[in-house]
């Protein structure tokens, strides 16, 4: 009798047990509890079920191919033999594949990865009876990268118009562990930012070094091309004069699709083809949504976006000009004052366009 009693007790136990892991799963289904261990659990949870799927599937197929055996037939028997290896080293391969991401991450919880994102946007996924919330931004490396994230982390961020979110993620699941929205990046962002020691006349795209006043020539050989094709066949005008000289602006585009603003003249005394001229001015832009990343800097590492006006202010310190109607600041080369660079800044003090400029009208 006391037995019994025992294992009614269990049995209650068990079905608590199931009752609790079952709303748990339920709860993670429908967007609660994405973030952190229990996202962990919920992931390779779902993984193990995969994994049980796929052996389910492949022995269903294992024995349908014992059904096909003829003795009779030993080439047939032989290529299913075959048939049985290859389904056999898919079910090793298709669990690795869903398995292993989980158990590597184990060293990852106490230190995961972390990345800075900025351009945020949020999106829901309701099909079927699973609510999937995602978050979704430029990474450090500008590629756009998506976390799927819970539901009080989604309403949070998709009600406020954050800059920047702070995420610690899993590597090798990209099970997100903490996520934390900013407006202005933390002190630990500028262990991320690589140092550059650049002078005031260059500017630094992925690895590769523009300092004004350039050619146009050189410019295309780097790698850049014209935006638009009619622009190839532009010819400026002669002028010795350089405050009369024949001045144009294009966009040039590189391999990755990001697109540079230069302005072109003509410092000689005949007609030149565009692709001869001298490059004045050099132009990158945030608006277009081409740098996204780390990979434009200039001097005192300033960089597109991720820096403010405060940083600008803080690195060249006042500025020569200031427009407020665009919100932008201009500094002069005081080894040069021909050389200006200007920061334009968005509505919050973001960093949205750097303009390097060598004037050659300047009177010195």
């Amino acid at each position: 009798m006391k037995k019994r009693y025992i294992l009614y007790i269990a049995l209650i136990l068990v079905v608590l047990l199931l009752a609790g892991l079952l709303f748990f799963l339920s709860m993670l289904s429908s967007g609660y509890w994405r973030i952190g261990l229990s996202a962990y659990f919920y992931d390779t949870t779902m993984r193990i079920m995969a994994v049980f799927i796929i052996i389910a599937i492949i022995f269903g197929a294992w024995i349908c191919l014992d059904k096909l055996k003829k003795e009779e037939s030993k080439k047939q028997n032989f290529v299913l033999g075959l048939i049985k290896i290859a389904l056999l080293c898919l079910g090793i391969w298709l669990t690795s594949f869903f398995v292993m991401p989980s158990f590597h991450d184990v060293s990852y919880f106490e230190e995961p990865i972390i990345t800075y994102l900025h351009d945020l946007s949020f999106y829901d996924d309701t099909s079927g009876d699973n609510t999937t919330n995602y978050i979704e931004g430029y990474d450090l490396d500008g590629n756009k990268s998506i976390f799927i994230i819970d539901n009080a982390t989604y309403d949070k961020g998709d009600s406020n118009d954050y800059h920047f979110a702070k995420i610690s993620y899993l590597p090798n699941s990209k099970v997100v562990m903490n996520v934390e929205f900013l407006n202005e990046l933390d002190q630990s962002f500028t262990s991320y930012l690589p140092h550059h020691d650049l002078n005031f006349d260059e500017i630094l795209i992925h690895d590769t070094i523009y300092d004004i006043p350039m050619s146009m020539n050189a410019l295309l050989e780097m790698g850049w091309d014209f935006y638009d094709e009619e622009d190839e066949k532009i010819i400026l005008g002669k002028d010795n004069d350089p405050i009369k000289s024949d001045f144009k602006h294009v966009y040039l585009t590189n391999k990755e699709g990001e697109r540079i603003y230069v302005g072109v003249c003509n410092l000689k005394n005949r007609d030149l083809p565009i692709q001869s001229a001298t490059v004045y001015s050099f132009e990158v832009s945030h608006d277009w949504l081409d740098f996204k990343g780390l990979e434009t800097f200039v001097n005192h590492d300033v960089t597109l976006y991720w820096s403010t006006k405060k940083n600008v202010l803080d690195a060249y310190g006042m500025p020569d000009e200031t427009d407020d109607i665009i919100n932008a600041l201009t500094y002069y080369d005081h080894k040069d004052p021909s050389l200006t660079i200007e920061f334009e800044f968005d509505e919050d003090d973001y960093l949205i366009r750097i303009s390097l400029k060598y004037h050659y009208w300047y009177d010195n």
